[in-house]
């Protein structure tokens, strides 16, 4: 476990610097890697799977696209240590100008989100990577349904303003 945490650790602190042409070539021969409303990239039936959350004004494709244009969830298909993973990129709305959903409401979505695929149904252990908003969706989800949490090993939060923004 402790490699898997600072494998994707080094891959997330590097913008997979070092699989970005891999990547590059992976989105290229598979140019929709990412549906419009998100979902699985690899769906192998694993045990595990990893979750991408988006924060607010982000989107599943550019918030985890480095500047590389390596999509750090490609990244994760073609490093062979996380091929015991299904990889799943949630999705969800938020606008600049509209009235937004709160957290509570983007919650609920992800739950049913991640129930219409079957994420907790279907694996043993979940592990969040979230951004910003995503990580307080994320932590809302787990919160409200705390039946989720026990599967849950590990949620990385990145830029999440846990105290306020």
């Amino acid at each position: 476990m402790r490699i898997i945490v600072l494998s994707l650790l080094l891959l997330i602190l590097t913008g997979g610097c070092q699989l970005a042409n891999q990547s590059q070539q992976h989105a290229e021969n598979n140019p929709q890697t990412v549906a419009p409303a998100g979902g699985y990239l690899r769906n192998d039936h694993n045990q595990r799977v990893i979750v991408f959350v988006h924060g607010v004004l982000g989107d599943a494709r550019d918030t985890w696209t480095a500047d590389n244009g390596a999509f750090w969830p490609t990244l994760l298909l073609d490093d062979p240590s996380f091929n015991e993973f299904d990889v799943y990129v949630h999705d969800y709305p938020t606008p600049l100008f509209a009235v937004s959903l709160s957290i509570d409401e983007l919650a609920d979505n992800l739950r049913l989100r991640l129930n219409n695929s079957a994420v907790f149904e279907n694996h043993q252990e979940v592990i969040f990577v979230c951004h910003s908003m995503g990580g307080l969706v994320t932590r809302q989800l787990l919160l409200k349904y705390r039946y989720f949490a026990p599967k849950v090993s590990m949620i990385y939060f990145l830029s999440t303003p846990s105290t306020g923004s």
